[in-house]
């Protein structure tokens, strides 16, 4: 039988590479084989919970959840905008259409940079603090490309307000015959 003050690992158990930590020299082959699987459906149940726990309640869950469904909802503004070729698509028809989507798309741009560096800041005080497992350059990595990710989308905010403010006079109909598949608006 193993130590336990041996067998446990120094640091917190990395949930990523969980099967590191389930191969035992004292164990039968099937022994470990099964503590694999039994570890591993653990560890998924982890994650799972872990995902689960509604960190900031009035926020309405999990970070992750919550740029889940933001990135659900511009894959479906993708497809609202797809324009066959000369088919007109009847999602979106006029001008102020394009301006009030480029204004939400601005307003989408300008919160991205502050989520990346308070994702980046997390990883700097866990790794300051040595609770990250897994390569040790990893965080430091990360922690750079968040923040050099925040300054891109600060551009991209920029670019996409300057778009959205150039559209504030633009109106009209984006094709001729737009406003027949509109209607006009009696019913």
């Amino acid at each position: 039988m193993p130590d336990p003050a041996t067998a446990t690992p120094a640091r917190p158990v990395d949930l990523d590479h969980a099967s590191d930590y389930a191969s035992h020299r004292d164990h039968s082959a099937a022994q470990c084989e099964n503590g694999d699987r039994l570890i591993l459906r653990l560890v998924a149940e982890l994650r799972a919970a872990r995902k689960s726990i509604d960190l900031v309640p009035e926020a309405g869950g999990h970070p992750a959840r919550l740029v889940t469904a933001a990135a659900e909802h511009v894959r479906a503004a993708n497809h609202a905008t797809i324009n066959a070729p000369d088919v007109l698509n009847p999602g979106l028809l006029s001008g102020s259409d394009v301006y009030d989507a480029a204004g939400a798309l601005d307003t989408l741009a300008s919160r991205l940079p502050q989520l990346c560096d308070q994702l980046a800041d997390v990883l700097q005080v866990a790794g300051e603090n040595g609770t990250l497992t897994g390569p040790g350059h990893a965080p430091h990595k990360a922690d750079a490309e968040l923040r050099q990710a925040a300054d891109t989308f600060r551009s991209a905010h920029d670019l996409l307000n300057r778009a959205w403010n150039t559209l504030s006079p633009v109106g009209g109909w984006l094709s001729a015959d737009a406003q027949a598949l509109a209607g006009d608006g009696e019913e």
